[in-house]
């Protein structure tokens, strides 16, 4: 998994007295004046009361290479503002290089950077904040809270291989204590990406060390790897449905996302799957990944309702321009009335492209490459019953609007994924195969700006 990648040291502070015990990289924290421990973001916490002259502390081995790539990660919440050195980095030889995370006087952080910071928004006392520090080869650094980036600063080289390390005070003095708790630190030789900082985050639960047990098991209601189980089928990862070829031998295998996908061109995919049954009024997710270089049609490349009859009862996902001109990809509507749809940019661009929707109640959310492109609702009808019909690449009308293109790697949930869950399966754009949806996943947590071109239905 990409958060065990790189990583260096990683200190729960789960104890209940003593040194900080380190959870990854072998390095313990000495206790300095008694820091005790309470019950922190995650379990416990080590509290420093900002008059004891405590610290939690190691020197000249923090582990981190020569080059300048590294990161930390940690949670605070704070009983008052000040001038407390919440972590010192600093490297101990003639050209001192200081790197701190330390209380302002005005409800905010700073990352200060041998001489140079930027500053935090307002925060609150008595909140637990998650922050991440990122430093580059060329001695910018970074400074997120909750996830979000509050803006980059600059310094020389630290000397990696010697440098102290201390948490709560300064590492040489006792001048600027922290009053206020700290848990689950972690540091990696690595810049850690957007995505891992959305993990680390997790959507303010938290991710601690040995992180997420997702296990994309769970609700799992059908998947398929679009590879070839014969000429008429192709895999249903979960051995419960069948998935059949409209006509033997198309769609076709070739090179997908993730292994190998399945090829069409105005063919598509059948199954005894029934979403009326399945999922009915319920939470649903689904993910495909798809790609499609025809600019000029709509192509539905997902679909589940009543395949004859009246179009209703729909959970649709589509490129190209629906009949309106409007760009589209996941529509829904009950009945002839009550389409919702989300909209992206063109996304045909030969390129490959993760869709997930969601839908809960009468609320749709649609996310493309990891990124959310918005909101759909309508009446409550729209939580009605889904229709019993299924296809992968077409939709219910079977002389039109079929699929030109690739598909590959489909899940639907019978939950709404959560954020961490969606970058998992993003996995920075690789894609996750089945043989990783088990617990601890496979994958990292960035959020890529998208153009869009997909619209939302549900029924």
């Amino acid at each position: 998994m990409a958060l065990l990648d790189n990583l260096k040291h990683y200190w729960k502070l789960d104890e209940s007295s003593g040194n900080a015990i380190n959870a990854f990289g072998g390095l313990d924290l000495t206790n300095t004046g008694t820091v005790t421990y309470v019950s922190g973001k995650i379990n416990n916490s080590a509290d420093f009361d900002g008059t004891s002259n405590q610290r939690l502390s190691a020197s000249n081995n923090l582990g981190f290479d020569s080059g300048g790539n590294f990161s930390f990660s940690f949670w605070f919440s704070l009983d008052a503002f000040g001038a407390g050195y919440i972590v010192d980095l600093t490297s101990n030889t003639t050209n001192q290089r200081r790197i701190l995370v330390y209380v302002g006087a005005t409800n905010t952080v700073k990352l200060f950077a041998s001489g140079n910071e930027v500053e935090s928004g307002t925060l609150s006392t008595g909140t637990w904040y998650h922050c991440v520090v990122t430093s580059n080869s060329s001695g910018t650094l970074e400074l997120f809270i909750n996830g979000s980036s509050q803006g980059t600063t600059s310094m020389g080289t630290l000397n990696y291989n010697n440098n102290e390390f201390s948490l709560g005070a300064p590492w040489d003095s006792f001048g600027s204590l922290t009053n206020g708790q700290v848990d689950e630190f972690g540091a990696w030789n690595k810049v850690l990406t957007s995505d891992e900082i959305t993990e680390l985050y997790g959507s303010g639960s938290g991710n601690a060390f040995p992180f997420s047990d997702i296990n994309f098991l769970d609700n799992l209601l059908l998947h398929t790897d679009m590879e070839d189980a014969s000429a008429t089928t192709v895999n249903e990862s979960t051995g419960t449905y069948t998935l059949t070829k409209a006509s033997s031998g198309n769609p076709v295998s070739g090179t997908g996302q993730v292994g190998n996908c399945q090829v069409f061109t105005t063919d598509y995919i059948t199954s005894n799957f029934n979403p009326n049954t399945s999922i009915g009024t319920g939470d649903v997710t689904v993910a495909i990944w798809f790609k499609t270089a025809s600019a000029d049609t709509r192509r539905v490349f997902f679909y589940m309702g009543e395949i004859s009859g009246t179009f209703q009862d729909v959970f649709m996902m589509q490129a190209g321009n629906n009949a309106d001109g409007n760009p589209v990809l996941v529509q829904g509507r009950v009945g002839t009335s009550g389409t919702a749809s989300i909209s992206a940019s063109s996304l045909q661009d030969d390129g490959w492209h993760l869709a997930i929707a969601t839908r809960s109640g009468t609320t749709a959310h649609l996310y493309i490459d990891n990124s959310e492109i918005g909101t759909g609702s309508t009446d409550a009808e729209w939580g009605a019953d889904l229709g019993v019909g299924f296809r992968i690449g077409a939709g219910q009308d079977l002389s039109n609007n079929l699929m030109t293109g690739s598909l590959d790697e489909i899940g639907i949930w019978g939950k709404v994924l959560t954020s961490a869950e969606r970058a998992e399966l993003w996995n920075s754009g690789a894609g996750l195969a089945y043989s990783s949806f088990t617990a601890g996943g496979g994958g990292e947590v960035v959020s890529t700006p998208v153009p869009t071109l997909l619209t939302l239905g549900i029924g």
